[in-house]
């Protein structure tokens, strides 16, 4: 790639992580999504692979909205079997995508055969799943910070796992509302995460075996932590798990004929 040819360098980047691991791990059938930011003083860059999003946050600006509520810039797109031109590729590679009985997604498959089983189109790795069509090559994107930011934006990056099972405007008001500090920030969302997976009403591993590890890392960015940590504007959560609150049970706190202690009846004169 050229000098000062930031994309080409991460594709480069994404090409020699992928040959340097193919040599020295078993990555016939393992391999990762990855997402890679690059900041600069003028200049966000982001270059991935898989279902590892990143999401930019930033202040609403609509009038008495912007100290409360926070809309959503998704950066990245799921390289999956949904994207027309992800299965065009996986088409043209002869590759075969196969929905199974009991499963909620559709899978690439290579002929006749039981494996890889993926769902996703592009990852590090997976070298079984580059005969056909797979592929280790970022989608780069790019955009100025001047455009997108003014003093309170914030970027999210998490697992695929993540956010299966937190929307990202969830996130967006979980992090803007709520925390001065990035990392207090994607620890709580971690936990988080974590507790919806192992909810047993969680659809998003409906189709996943029981005993399935999953991982939620996440990193938040501020970009102007100074400002972020002087205005100390963060809140408190009000309910939740997260909310310092002491937990009652219902029987604590219910107020017994509710009714009449808030209408008392009004005795005609």
């Amino acid at each position: 790639f050229m000098r000062n040819d930031i994309a080409g360098g991460l594709v480069n980047a994404f090409h020699l992580v992928h040959r340097e691991a193919s040599m020295e791990l078993n990555l016939a059938l393992a391999g990762a999504a990855v997402t890679v930011a690059l900041v600069d003083d003028e200049h966000v860059w982001i270059a991935h692979v898989g279902d590892c999003r990143a999401v930019l946050g930033v202040p609403d600006v609509k009038e008495n909205a912007e100290q409360f509520h926070f809309d959503i810039n998704c950066l990245t797109s799921d390289h999956t079997l949904a994207v027309k031109k992800e299965f065009d590729r996986i088409a043209d590679h002869a590759g075969e995508c196969r929905k199974l009985v009991g499963d909620n997604v559709y899978r690439l498959y290579i002929g006749d055969c039981e494996v890889p089983g993926l769902t996703l189109t592009r990852a590090i790795g997976d070298r079984l799943a580059h005969a056909v069509g797979l592929t280790h090559l970022p989608s780069v994107s790019m955009f100025k910070r001047q455009d997108a930011f003014n003093g309170k934006s914030f970027l999210v990056i998490g697992t695929g796992a993540f956010w299966s099972v937190m929307p990202e405007r969830t996130v967006s008001n979980w992090v803007g509302r709520h925390f001065a500090d990035p990392a207090d920030a994607a620890a709580s969302l971690a936990r988080e995460a974590a507790v919806r997976w192992e909810d047993p009403n969680c659809i998003s591993k409906r189709a996943l075996r029981a005993t399935l590890p999953e991982f939620f890392s996440t990193i938040v960015l501020f970009f102007n932590p100074q400002q972020a940590s002087a205005e100390g504007s963060a809140r408190v959560f009000g309910l939740g798990p997260a909310s310092p609150r002491e937990r009652r049970e219902w029987n604590e706190v219910r107020v017994m004929n509710r009714v009449d202690k808030l209408r008392p009846t009004q005795l005609p004169l």
